[in-house]
């Protein structure tokens, strides 16, 4: 019977060496690792673009033309220059414009106590009246309507040339010449001062008015005046 069971036991011993390999179990509470992953590089967020009306935008960006208070549509400056075209009729008092003032085919264009740096030009302008005010070059009036010049400082230059309407040319102070030419609306020119010439040709009727002082000469039909 010894013999039995140390036959039996030398059995297990071969099943259990059978069955567990190196004879090692593992430990029930121990999970294997799964293996590591790489994590995928982060990204970038694109800036994100401000819709909101209020964010200043980039200098340039904004309209090139701007109306002066009071001035309305009709008065728009852009690059510095106040240009009024067909049609369009412009009234300013008490401002300054950096440039020109140009007057196109049947514009009109009213100024009060108003600099401008540059010149006044109206070419088949239909109305042109500057009272008061400051300006830095000429004033020249071309194939246009009725025009008022009045108490303005010119540094340059008043010019009229083959204008149909009435024209008031009086109490201006002129660095240069006041001229008329081939005008045939009634023309005024009184109480002026200009350190150049008062020269008027061909007009017609002829101009009126007088007590107009000069550095230079009176001359054509000025010459009384």
């Amino acid at each position: 019977m010894t013999k039995n069971l140390v036959a039996l036991a030398s059995i297990a011993v071969l099943a259990l060496t059978a069955c567990g390999g190196s004879g090692q179990t593992a430990d029930p509470g121990q999970t294997s690792e799964a293996p590591a992953t790489t994590s995928a590089p982060a990204t970038t967020s694109a800036p994100s673009t401000s819709t909101d009306p209020s964010t200043p935008s980039e200098p340039g960006a904004g309209p090139s033309s701007s109306a002066p208070a009071g001035g309305g549509d009709d008065c728009q400056v852009s690059g510095g220059e106040l240009v009024v075209g067909q049609g369009q009729t412009c009234e300013l008092s008490n401002v300054s414009i950096d440039g020109d003032v140009t007057i196109r085919d049947g514009g009109s264009v009213v100024l009060t106590n108003v600099s401008v740096d540059g010149n006044i030009q109206g070419e088949g302008y239909a109305i042109v009246s500057v009272t008061g005010g400051t300006v830095g070059g000429d004033i020249q009036l071309e194939d246009g309507g009725s025009a008022a010049i009045t108490g303005v400082r010119v540094d340059g230059n008043i010019q009229a040339e083959d204008n149909q309407g009435d024209q008031t040319i009086s109490d201006n102070t002129v660095d240069g010449d006041i001229q008329t030419e081939s005008n045939r609306g009634a023309q005024t020119i009184t109480n002026n001062r200009a350190d150049g010439n008062l020269q008027c040709e061909d007009n017609r009727p002829a101009p009126t008015g007088g007590n107009n002082t000069v550095d230079g000469d009176k001359e054509g039909q000025c010459s009384a005046l």
